[in-house]
């Protein structure tokens, strides 16, 4: 802002209808630009803590989403153990009716001309099925 000076010799109605309103209106312009200065600096400083408020939300929804990760991972990695144990003991059901559990080998029963083999004993053990063939039996009754 510039300042103006007076000296003795100008009028003071001259100093007071030229100087004055000329001072006024800088100190005018200057207050506008503080006061716009300060509201730029609160709208900026009311963004900065809407930020900082979804960061910290952000953060509260990671943190929660990992604590339940946590959970869901522990519970199926129980019910796996359990499923686990339940076959490893107690072998499979033949169908929802079945009332004893037992493994696929004594499970199926072989008929005539059928033979079961179990292979990779204590290893990673299959069973094969064999059949002698067809026969060309027919029973006919009369």
């Amino acid at each position: 802002m510039a300042q103006t000076t007076w000296t003795g010799s100008d009028k003071a109605s001259t100093v007071m209808l030229n100087g004055i309103p000329d001072n006024d209106t800088e100190l005018y312009a200057t207050k506008t630009e503080v006061e716009s200065a300060r509201k730029g600096e609160s709208d900026l400083e009311a963004k900065i803590d809407a930020m900082v408020t979804i960061s910290t939300d952000v953060t509260t929804e990671v943190t929660n989403a990992r604590d339940g990760e946590g959970t869901l991972l522990a519970q199926i990695d129980a019910l796996q153990a359990a499923i686990l144990a339940v076959t490893a003991a107690n072998g499979s059901l033949v169908s929802s009716n079945d009332t004893t559990p037992g493994f696929l080998n004594g499970k199926l029963v072989a008929g005539g001309g059928v033979e079961f083999t179990e292979n990779n004993d204590a290893g990673d053990e299959t069973l094969t099925i064999e059949s002698d063939g067809l026969t060309d039996t027919f029973m006919m009754g009369f």
